[in-house]
């Protein structure tokens, strides 16, 4: 309960300065080597309506969605690059889905996330489940590259979230947790499929020398 709560908590904060003035910074060095921004959400002023996004300061906010966890925190600066490189754009895809399927609207997220909002949409995902979730794909990463600690607690967190997302579906629908649970972990399944198509689409539209772009291109 604990965990679900700080990560929901994390989340708040993300929104409050989603929907703040702050100028997210678009270089992960400068990044990864600075105070995270969401110990001092509270500190930025409220924008006067809200806007969405971009998709350079979605990748941004979500690298300080990072910092918030001390297991990363003590990583390694080359295995959070690494880790920050791959991740990064299914947790900024996975928000813009969330956002995406509460409104009908033809765009470049809805037409290639197509599977993963339609799956949304029938789930209903709430948000503290979207909290959960979103620690779950920041952990689902697997690579001989890192050294056996890391990729040891990498699994270890998953699994954590995954109970976490189990134990809160389970309390929140008792007749049917279980096909719950199989219904968000088959989301985030689709979510990897789309991203395919998504992160084509992107490089083909997006100006090159853009912070997304960058972080795309490097994926391959």
């Amino acid at each position: 309960a604990e965990r679900t709560s700080t990560l929901k908590t994390v989340e708040d904060r993300l929104d409050r300065v989603r929907n703040s003035t702050y100028l997210p910074t678009l270089n992960l060095i400068d990044i990864l080597t600075r105070p995270c921004v969401l110990e001092n959400a509270d500190r930025y002023t409220p924008r006067q309506c809200a806007i969405d996004t971009s998709w350079d300061e979605e990748l941004s906010l979500q690298a300080e969605y990072a910092k918030t966890f001390q297991w990363f925190r003590e990583m390694h600066i080359e295995e959070k690059l690494a880790l920050l490189m791959d991740r990064l754009f299914y947790m900024a895809a996975m928000r813009k889905a969330v956002e995406t399927a509460k409104v009908d609207s033809m765009n470049v997220v809805s037409h290639s996330l197509r599977s993963t909002i339609s799956a949304i949409r029938r789930i209903g995902v709430d948000p503290v489940a979207f909290a959960i979730l979103n620690a779950i794909i920041f952990t689902d990463y697997v690579t001989p590259y890192f050294c056996e600690k890391t990729s040891a607690i990498l699994r270890e967190e998953r699994e954590k979230y995954v109970d976490a997302l189990g134990l809160h579906l389970f309390e929140k629908y008792p007749a049917d947790g279980a096909s719950r649970l199989a219904d968000y972990l088959s989301l985030t399944w689709s979510l990897l499929r789309d991203c395919c198509a998504l992160r084509k689409n992107l490089l083909s539209t997006l100006p090159p020398s853009c912070f997304t772009s960058h972080i795309l291109s490097l994926k391959f």
